[in-house]
């Protein structure tokens, strides 16, 4: 509970800033705020090794049915930089919300050298994958689940939890093509650290077409498989009532004028490093009176610490060589 409140109070607190509540908005996109905010992600994504703990809620609402549909997941991990990429280590809860019912599924990830291990906690009533529950090469098991379900491998598995994912805020595009606007918010605090605050405004346009930063794998974390981009699995029977929902493959990007991305960064003033990333997208709900698309809101939370100290990361089963 302690966790949604916050969630849903980072929303209304964005929400207050777009329309005007803290007037505290600068007229133009300062250079001298766009350059800080730049070096703080650059600096960040340079550093060793670091603490994440991201809680994020994904709401969708709409369709021929009007069903409502949301995802809350929290994540904790400890990331460590080799000279093979990332490594990682920590676990994940996702708790999912539909019309026809709710359910828990939590996860242990390891990456070690580009190998990701993951194993299941105890699994749902009525889940329609067999997921292990002890430890597994994600990559051999998931080529083995897509050989047994005619399906590529990997398709429609609830991981959410590689590198690539968990450093994706970091990895915002922050240059004076992508950025619309900069707010100045009060000064803040984070665990005793004095930090400065920006609210950011984000061309949707351009983070589209930014290769760097892949928007339909992004809009897939809050947990639904078809979140923008994967769709369901086409041999995948929901319960007796569910709402039907795309099958893989027919979901496609939403266009710019649908799409409204802002997030506050909480950079350390001793430091200069990124502590703290509130980030809200809006997708606005398209298509027509006969096939009304979802809308969709992601609000994450994600949090950074324990910059460059020593983490020991070790792969949890041995693989044949």
């Amino acid at each position: 509970m302690k966790a949604a409140r916050r969630v849903i109070g980072l929303l209304v607190l964005l929400v207050g800033f777009a329309f005007g509540q803290i007037t505290l908005a600068q007229e133009a996109v300062d250079p001298a705020a766009l350059q800080e905010i730049a070096s703080a992600f650059t600096n960040t994504q340079a550093v060793s090794s670091l603490h994440i703990v991201s809680q994020s809620l994904t709401e969708s609402t709409g369709g021929a049915d009007g069903q409502s549909l949301s995802t809350q997941q929290t994540q904790e991990f400890d990331v460590s930089k080799t000279e093979a990429g990332w490594n990682l280590q920590g676990s994940t809860t996702t708790n999912t919300s539909m019309p026809f019912g709710a359910f828990e599924l939590t996860s242990e990830t390891v990456i070690v050298d580009g190998v990701t291990y993951v194993r299941f906690g105890e699994l749902p009533q009525g889940m329609p994958l067999e997921l292990p529950t002890d430890w597994v090469d994600l990559e051999a098991f998931a080529a083995e689940l897509g050989n047994a379900n005619g399906l590529p491998a990997g398709q429609g598995l609830p991981f959410g939890a590689a590198t690539d994912q968990l450093l994706d805020t970091l990895l915002l595009p922050i240059n004076t093509e992508s950025v619309t606007q900069i707010t100045a918010l009060p000064a803040d605090q984070i665990n005793g650290q004095a930090m400065r605050v920006y609210q950011v405004t984000l061309d949707s346009a351009v983070m589209l077409e930014n290769e760097a930063f892949d928007f339909a794998a992004f809009g897939q974390v809050g947990g639904f498989g078809g979140g923008f981009g994967g769709g369901v699995p086409d041999n995948f029977t929901p319960p007796a009532g569910a709402p039907e929902l795309p099958a893989a493959g027919e979901l496609t990007l939403p266009t710019p004028e649908e799409i409204q991305m802002t997030f506050a960064v909480y950079i350390g003033e001793e430091d200069g490093l990124v502590h703290r990333v509130y980030l809200v997208i809006t997708v606005a709900a398209s298509g027509d009176a006969e096939n009304p698309g979802l809308g969709l809101t992601l609000t994450r939370v994600n949090d950074y610490s324990k910059f460059n100290e020593i983490v020991e990361i070790s792969a949890p089963i041995s693989t044949p060589e």
